[in-house]
């Protein structure tokens, strides 16, 4: 009684799942799973799922997960859980980031299980953003940082986590809380025409200084989603609107220790070749792997962009521009800024091109046309 009882809720749960948007319930895997014809779900879906869809790889790997229409096996749940989540789906990363919590390969791996939650987190999936502020809040496996720990669970909380509201209160009392998120609401960034000052003195950046507007990226090397968009997005806006002299790209540092540890010291490496006019160029080379920035690799790209070596390593080794990395962390926080890759595209002051005054704020490695949209926005209502 007590096994059909949770085969039965099973079902419901996985019902409940997979009628979320997107999720491929048009296709005739869902019909069978709905008439409860597991096997001819499968059918569908292992077809799918091998020819590269990500969300029938998602549910093939429930299905194996818990046992219908197959024999129940994580192994092979597991295996389509990764490739779903290689994929870019959300859900199998939050799954994936389960099993490396629970230790299902051996030793529990808290420093891999954030790194899926934050990919799924990303993507807006709530559990994933519940239990990644939570391990950040612990300091498990990674360095406990309260103040993401805390962004993170405000963000589920808002989503109607009731158990991330019960954890982010503990982090303080509910008065302070409360406070809190009076505060952060009123200098939240603006999405909807609500204007927010920031200046970009010193910054790198691509195309006219005084371009009629200006968009700037606050970007973390070892961010996953901060290289998809420099591949997938970035190039497509250079092209349509930098090169044609209507946007000025600028990029602010702000790399989140606590979960990329190395991305600070790839920022400094950056920013110790922008001295030698190399800025872009470094960029584009750390971007290409970012797990690999070390300072010996650093100087390595120093000597292949044909950089003064001496000087770039005094740079680098003296942590000269640890400074300007703070202070663009400090001014992304100001602004509302809690995650990677974060945007903000505004109106350049051509009285002060260091003077921008925001518009529009970006979260998240959003498609071209979010960016097209928001540009085109700006550029009718410059002067």
């Amino acid at each position: 009684m007590v096994r059909r009882t949770l085969r039965v809720f099973a079902v419901a749960a996985l019902l409940s799942l997979l009628a979320v948007p997107g999720w491929g319930q048009s296709d005739a895997g869902y019909e069978a799973y709905k008439r409860g014809d597991y096997a001819a779900a499968h059918r569908v879906w292992k077809s799918l799922a091998e020819g590269g869809d990500a969300s029938a790889q998602y549910n093939l790997g429930l299905l194996y997960h818990h046992g219908l229409g197959v024999e129940r096996y994580r192994v092979t749940a597991a295996k389509w859980y990764v490739r779903a989540a290689e994929g870019g789906n959300a859900e199998a990363q939050k799954a994936v980031g389960d099993l490396y919590l629970e230790g299902f390969w051996g030793k529990r791996d808290y420093a891999k299980a954030a790194q899926w939650y934050e990919f799924a987190a990303q993507q807006g999936q709530i559990e994933a953003q519940r239990k990644l502020g939570v391990l950040l809040a612990d300091g498990k496996g990674v360095p406990r940082d309260i103040d993401l720990a805390r962004s993170w669970l405000q963000i589920a909380a808002d989503r109607g986590d009731a158990v991330a509201q019960k954890r982010l209160n503990k982090l303080k009392p509910r008065r302070q809380v409360k406070r809190q998120v009076k505060r952060r609401a009123r200098r939240k960034p603006s999405r909807s025409g609500g204007r927010n000052e920031m200046r970009v003195d010193g910054a790198p950046y691509k195309g006219a200084a005084d371009a009629p507007v200006t968009l700037i990226e606050f970007s973390d090397y070892q961010c996953p989603f901060c290289r998809r968009h420099s591949y997938k997005v970035a190039p497509r806006i250079v092209k349509n609107f930098v090169s044609t002299g209507k946007v000025k790209y600028v990029m602010r540092e702000y790399p989140i220790a606590s979960l990329h540890p190395d991305a600070a010291k790839a920022s400094e490496g950056a920013l110790c070749a922008g001295d030698q006019e190399k800025y872009w160029e470094m960029h584009d080379l750390i971007i290409a792997n970012p797990r690999r920035v070390g300072p010996g690799r650093l100087k390595a790209h120093a000597r292949r962009l044909g950089l003064d070596e001496a000087d770039f390593g005094n740079c680098l080794d003296g942590g000269q521009h640890a400074g300007t990395i703070n202070a663009d962390t400090a001014v992304g926080y100001a602004a509302g800024v809690r995650g990677t890759p974060s945007f903000f595209i505004g109106l350049t002051d051509p009285r002060d091109t260091d003077r921008v005054t925001s518009l529009t704020y970006i979260r998240g490695a959003k498609d071209y046309d979010v960016f097209k949209r928001a540009i085109e926005a700006a550029l009718s209502s410059a002067p």
